[in-house]
């Protein structure tokens, strides 16, 4: 096979990846994204693997196609981690005060301890 349909194909399968994590970021599902990463570690290790011989020019369409949807993933990461550390911030907020320890008008400490449940499909 040419080094060139090899770059090609790896390279459609990566963006592939690349719109479906999109999607999955986009929808705020962390877990199938996570599950994308062994497939997008292992699409990066055939293109690396794969020699830069041919014109590239011909590659240029899907090249640029690869750095589009990289720019978004990267945008879409960092959104991600943004909204999951305002969610932490929250939880242990939220945590703090369900714990806190106040004095009653009779002067002894109290306390609100109520029923506290944490859910990673929040």
């Amino acid at each position: 096979m040419k080094p060139n349909l090899d770059w090609t194909q790896a390279a459609n399968a990566l963006a592939g990846i690349l719109e479906a994590e999109n999607i999955a970021l986009r929808a705020v599902d962390f877990n199938a994204a996570i599950a994308l990463l062994p497939a997008k570690r292992a699409a990066i290790q055939t293109i690396e693997s794969i020699p830069p011989d041919g014109p590239r020019q011909a590659l240029s369409a899907l090249v640029g196609k690869l750095d589009r949807l990289a720019a978004e993933n990267r945008d879409l990461l960092s959104r991600s981690i943004t909204v999951q550390s305002r969610l932490l911030g929250i939880v242990g907020k939220a945590a703090r005060a369900a714990f806190a320890v106040g004095y009653g008008s009779n002067g002894r400490s109290s306390s609100r301890h109520g029923a506290f449940t944490l859910s990673s499909k929040a």
